[in-house]
């Protein structure tokens, strides 16, 4: 049976010496069934890493008790209750988001997480760990979500891997050991973690506590920029621009600069309106680099007011008027995940390799 429950999209690689690593305090070995919500500011680096996002997931709870089918609360609970791990991780999702007609109940989403975890299920512990770590439903503990995410990685969870990955790289929670953390990302790279594999790829392409290798940078960007992610698109189009592990072209340049312009990915307006306002590699059009210098512009980019004021000495009167229509329409449509990646880790992930 397919399994879509997990929560965060996150993962983890090589469990053997890095859980080596991780270990309960007498104080962390207590008993974990109960909690209670914990509601604090965190700051600010850590609000970047590790929030729960909404992931939807199929509707697969009725919240009528009358109506006892295989999906009602009274059925999931007894079955949950029962051991049945599928329920328990159906329930700690409705009650962690309050999906279909559900309040909240971050004490009862902890209490099924856990029921699954103490179960060596792969989902539940990672889970599990993601409330250690943001406090939800207990007290916040990062050493315990660590571990949990360990035992998370041993059972098969690649998103723990992730979770692990990035708790190395950063050092929020643990001891940092970046090498540690790219271990982490390369295992689950390999079993198809998107964020994973653009990490990592990111590493080979610098060279950076990898020797560079343009061949795995590409194959693993390439797949996170298909996916969505708007940072890879960035990045692969500089690839293709620069001839890095692709025959030099152009036309792919502008194509994934397109698609990480249409996210609001500032970068990616700056390098597409530059290369559509001097026209040596691709077609010349002013008017639309113009519009690009102007969204840039007003998202902040220091140059792209000059650049834009530069255009319209090049531009008629009604071109220049069209252009700021076309700016004024522009509407950001991001990715699902390019959306998670910045409300989970915030904005440029991959300066975390640097």
């Amino acid at each position: 049976m397919v399994r879509f429950y997990a929560l965060l999209f996150f993962c983890l690689a090589i469990i053997n010496s890095a859980a080596a690593q991780i270990s309960l305090t007498d104080e962390e070995r207590k008993d974990t069934s109960a909690g209670t919500p914990v509601v604090e500011e965190q700051k600010k680096e850590d609000d970047a890493l590790f929030n729960f996002l909404g992931l939807k997931i199929p509707n697969f709870i009725s919240s009528k008790s009358d109506q006892p089918d295989e999906n009602s609360v009274v059925v999931l609970a007894q079955k949950a209750a029962d051991g049945d791990v599928v329920s328990q991780l159906k329930l700690g999702y409705a009650y962690l988001y309050g999906s279909d007609g559900l309040q909240v109940n971050y004490d009862k989403a902890f209490h099924y997480y856990n029921l699954a975890a103490q179960q060596n299920d792969a989902i539940g512990l990672n889970n599990l760990g993601s409330l250690y770590y943001n406090g939800i439903g207990t007290k916040r503990n990062s050493h315990k979500a660590a571990l949990l995410f360990a035992k998370a990685v041993e059972a098969g969870n690649f998103d723990a891997a992730t979770n692990l990955g990035f708790m190395y790289i950063t050092g929020n929670g643990i001891e940092q050991d970046i090498n540690v953390g790219l271990n982490y990302f390369e295992k689950a790279a390999e079993g198809g973690n998107v964020l994973s594999q653009f990490m990592i790829g990111y590493a080979y392409y610098l060279g950076l506590h990898r020797q560079k290798n343009y061949n795995i940078a590409t194959k693993y960007i390439k797949k996170a920029a298909d996916a969505g992610l708007d940072e890879a698109q960035v990045i692969l189009a500089n690839m293709y621009m620069n001839g890095q592990g692709f025959p030099q072209n152009y036309s792919n340049a502008v194509k994934y600069l397109s698609a990480a312009t249409k996210q609001g990915n500032v970068e990616a307006m700056l390098k597409l309106a530059d290369i559509l306002s001097s026209g040596k590699k691709y077609p010349q059009n002013i008017s639309e680099a113009h519009v690009l210098y102007n969204l840039a512009s007003v998202r902040g980019a220091d140059t792209a007011t000059a650049r834009r004021n530069d255009m319209e000495k090049k531009m008629e009167i009604s071109d220049i008027l069209n252009a700021q229509r076309d700016a004024e329409n522009f509407q950001e449509k991001t990715s699902p995940l390019t959306n998670y990646v910045r409300q989970t880790f915030g904005y440029n992930i991959h300066n975390y390799i640097k």
